[in-house]
């Protein structure tokens, strides 16, 4: 999980830097805006979330 973060900022990131350097336009490399606790963040959110949604169905189909 973790490395998986990593490596998609690093795809993205290089992908940016292409597409700006076609373009002329290198303010496309900023990523910086959003980090990998960002992500760590949003990731722990989702699985909370998955789970109260989990326990809601288990409820709902056994009552």
């Amino acid at each position: 999980m973790r490395g998986a973060v990593d490596a998609a900022l690093a795809r993205r990131r290089a992908a940016l830097e292409l597409r700006g350097r076609r373009t002329g336009d290198l303010s496309l490399a900023d990523t910086e805006s959003l980090g990998p606790g960002f992500f760590k963040f949003m990731g722990g959110v989702i699985a909370v979330a998955g789970c109260a949604l989990l326990a809601l169905s288990l409820i709902l189909a056994t009552g």
